[in-house]
């Protein structure tokens, strides 16, 4: 049994590491090597969860032109030494602006090398892993886009009830104007009736 959960262990760690791949990017004026991995999440929601994850244990980043920096960072998945880490997230292509390409260069005495194999299984599998933070921060997003949606469809809900409130208040008072209405004109028949008499007695009298 422990051998089956090294082994389904291992298989995982292939499976996240074969899908990054080793690579190069500009940073501090210079082309340095890069662990790269690509994600079908746009490129601001990518960020937001390697900053999540890195707050989780305790990093906070410092950007500098493009990079998510932690500079003398302990990432005990990738090494037990403090390195010097920097993240670049961008988007693959104009057209394609929710799929992202993520770079991570290390640097220090266990840097992104040939010799340090460890180092590099590490990093390829911590950058291969971040879907698990990344969905989690895409629902949240969800989440905080639904509960807009949400106060929305209840505000305009309350808004209909307070017009209908507004509308039933008007009809009544309409009602009310058409009892004193009634009323007036029933009244006023009287008058009229009375005024023709007035006026008939009066023609009664000509000679």
């Amino acid at each position: 049994m422990k051998r089956f959960f090294i082994g389904l262990f291992m298989a995982a760690s292939l499976t996240a590491s074969a899908q990054v791949y080793e690579g190069k990017v500009s940073y501090q004026k210079t082309e340095q090597p890069a662990l790269v991995m690509e994600y079908n999440y746009p490129p601001d929601l990518v960020e937001s969860a390697i900053k999540q994850k890195m707050e989780k244990i305790g990093l906070k980043a410092k950007s500098s032109k493009g990079f998510l920096v932690y500079s003398g960072a302990t990432i005990s998945e990738i090494s037990s030494s403090p390195m010097d880490y920097a993240f670049k997230v961008e988007r693959k292509s104009r057209r394609d602006k929710n799929t992202s390409i993520v770079y991570m260069v290390m640097n220090g005495a266990n840097a992104l090398s040939a010799e340090s194999g460890s180092t590099n299984s590490n990093g390829k599998y911590f950058l291969g892993n971040l879907s698990p933070d990344i969905e989690s921060s895409s629902l949240e997003v969800d989440i905080k886009a639904q509960e807009d949606n949400l106060a929305k469809a209840e505000k305009k809900y309350k808004s209909m009830q307070d017009d209908k409130a507004d509308m039933e208040k008007k009809l009544r008072k309409l009602q009310d104007d058409l009892k004193t209405n009634e009323k007036d004109q029933a009244n006023q028949e009287k008058e009229l009736e009375k005024q023709r008499g007035v006026l008939e007695a009066l023609r009664g009298r000509r000679k």
